[in-house]
């Protein structure tokens, strides 16, 4: 309990008073650039993070183009892993994620008005739609995450579950550069199980150009990204 006291005192209420303004972007996205909205989002993301007393490390990012289209690739332990990518990328961010995280007070609303895509993950015509969004963004130069889990880690080590092929398949279409990341301890920021500071660690593994990647089918790529993942987080645990 006190860390949420704590956490509502330290930039809580400035994220209330901001709801008003994250209402306005969300419901006017048309009205204001996409450099505007990510800038903002970005501004109420390290609100956010000093409140939470979250502490962010970062291991080879300078690797990460930042003049062309990438599409990222991630491990997905839960709602803070984007808000982690917002917090650390001045580039904006187009994030593909569940429907259901649409109605989130928060993370929801600042994914959909920096241009995020909801998708029903049971629905297999929405991910053809999800599917011609990134390829969209892709071929207008943007960042498109997506967490190829489809959900987060519910392993209780938090390690990857299965990395789904469908997810690498706007990058192939577009010969888009794969960047592939790995990250932990974002899932502590908000139990009550984790006392004091949280330390976020992420780690850009390895970027991948289409010349390279496209020797192997999607779903060999995403395997071999998935184990690529599983090590590196053990790796990243030991720093």
């Amino acid at each position: 309990m006190f860390k949420y006291i704590r956490a509502i005192f330290r930039g809580g209420l400035r994220i209330l008073f901001a709801y008003p303004k994250i209402r306005r972007y969300a419901k006017h996205k048309d009205k204001y650039s996409i450099e505007e909205r990510y800038a903002y989002a970005r501004k109420l993301t390290k609100i956010a993070f000093r409140a939470l007393d979250i502490k962010v490390e970062t291991y080879d990012l300078d690797k990460l183009p930042k003049d062309e289209p990438v599409m990222l690739v991630c491990n997905h332990q839960g709602f803070m892993d984007a808000l982690t990518m917002i917090y650390l990328s001045e580039k904006p961010i187009t994030f593909v994620t569940k429907k259901e995280a649409r109605k989130y007070p928060f993370a929801g609303k600042v994914i959909y008005f920096i241009d995020g895509i909801f998708m029903d993950r049971e629905n297999i015509r929405d991910a053809v739609r999800m599917v011609k969004l990134c390829e969209e963004d892709l071929k207008n130069g943007k960042y498109v995450s997506i967490f190829p889990e489809g959900t987060r880690t519910r392993d209780v080590d938090r390690i990857p579950g299965e990395y789904k092929a469908g997810a690498l398949k706007p990058a192939y279409d577009t010969n888009t550069k794969i960047a592939y990341f790995v990250i932990d301890g974002g899932y502590t920021a908000l139990s009550t199980k984790y006392k004091g500071k949280t330390t976020i660690k992420f780690k850009l593994i390895d970027v991948v150009d289409s010349s390279v990647y496209k020797e192997k089918n999607t779903a060999e790529l995403a395997k071999e990204i998935e184990n690529n993942t599983k090590k590196e987080l053990l790796n990243l645990r030991s720093l």
